[in-house]
């Protein structure tokens, strides 16, 4: 664990839906998914939070009892670990402590496999996927909401002098740079020319 104010790591993913997938989805799987997305985002909603599922996969840099334990076994997060939810227009965010035990024999679970990928996570390459957990008939079949993949992950050596871990800041467009990155880059397209 942390100790009270030493600085946390961050893993942000940002997950946007393609509406142009959908045009091949079962009208019947469309509708059940639309209405879970919908309960999703209203103004007090906790439905992610409380639904968000994990699928991870290793594909990657384990040994086959690490593989074995941690492959394509699904878990509700929120029985083992603590999730906050945020809402704004059509989104919903959650926050997940990865540090954050509750109590039970899934978060029991859950800690045992966290300690077992966590010193390797150098050497790892780990697709995660995610998806609202349908609680009965009606929800089902779940969908996929959003993957990701963590290359060699190197939690050892990160500080905040870090490079990787420098303040962003918007850009003009809408997107962000690190700080100060964005005059570098005016300043080499001058010297190209």
């Amino acid at each position: 664990p942390t100790r009270a104010g030493e600085p946390r790591l961050h893993l942000l993913l940002r997950f946007e839906r393609q509406f142009e997938q959908d045009k091949d989805v079962n009208a019947t799987d469309l509708a059940i998914f639309n209405e879970m997305m919908d309960k999703s985002t209203t103004d007090d909603s906790t439905f992610v939070a409380d639904r968000i599922k994990i699928l991870p996969f290793i594909v990657h840099g384990a040994n086959w009892v690490t593989c074995k334990l941690v492959n394509n076994q699904p878990g509700l997060i929120c029985a083992a670990l603590e999730t906050n939810q945020f809402n704004g227009p059509g989104y919903a965010e959650v926050d997940i402590d990865i540090e954050g035990f509750k109590s039970g024999p899934f978060s029991a679970l859950a800690k045992r496999v966290l300690d077992v990928v966590k010193p390797r996570v150098a050497t790892l390459v780990i697709d995660l996927a995610f998806m609202e957990q349908g609680n009965d008939v009606d929800e089902l079949p779940e969908r996929i909401i959003g993957v990701a993949r963590l290359m060699k992950l190197n939690l050892s050596t990160s500080s905040p002098d870090d490079p990787a871990r420098r303040a962003y800041v918007p850009t003009a467009n809408g997107g962000a740079a690190a700080a100060g990155k964005g005059k570098r880059k005016k300043a080499d397209r001058k010297t190209k020319r």
